[in-house]
């Protein structure tokens, strides 16, 4: 299936990569982007969570045509703390998947070493997290944070290296 997302990136050798909050609007803003351009695109026309884009504009390269010059979309939205600008170093084919090698060359937003429960999202066994804590989203739009722990018929054994 053709990805949209790795097109443009091919195409224009930069990307955003936003880092989200571990709290509900992160979670919200990460969730509504697993479901599709669609969905996301309703998102940001105006949904329920306030959601703008800027365009970012990285001009031409010296020498280069004005016309080379790339926009990229960064969101400014609660629940997003900081945007790294990206430029492509290596993409390789890894089975069906394409990962991407990039070089943060900036970063927007925040500090960069944050007080103790501002971590970024992470995302793991199918459910949205915070260092140690799990934040739920459900399809009726409720969330619903917790410790993580599991019953013992769901219990697995995970392992999470966190450098």
């Amino acid at each position: 299936m053709p990805s949209e997302t790795l097109t443009a990136i091919q195409e224009s050798n930069n990307f955003l990569l936003h880092i989200l909050e571990a709290n509900e609007s992160g979670a919200r803003l990460a969730d509504a982007f697993t479901k599709g351009s669609e969905y996301a695109a309703r998102l940001l026309e105006g949904g329920e969570e306030e959601v703008e884009i800027q365009q970012l504009v990285q001009p031409a390269e010296e020498g280069e045509d004005e016309e080379t010059a790339v926009i990229l979309p960064r969101l400014e939205a609660e629940g997003v703390s900081r945007v790294l600008g990206c430029q492509v170093v290596e993409a390789t084919e890894v089975g069906d998947h394409v990962v991407v090698f990039a070089a943060v060359d900036s970063v927007f937003g925040g500090e960069m070493l944050q007080e103790d429960g501002e971590l970024g999202l992470c995302y793991a066994d199918g459910r949205y997290r915070r260092v140690g804590d799990v934040i739920d989203v459900y399809e009726d739009g409720g969330i619903e944070e917790n410790d993580g722990g599991v019953e013992e018929d769901e219990r697995r054994e995970v392992m999470i290296k966190i450098a």
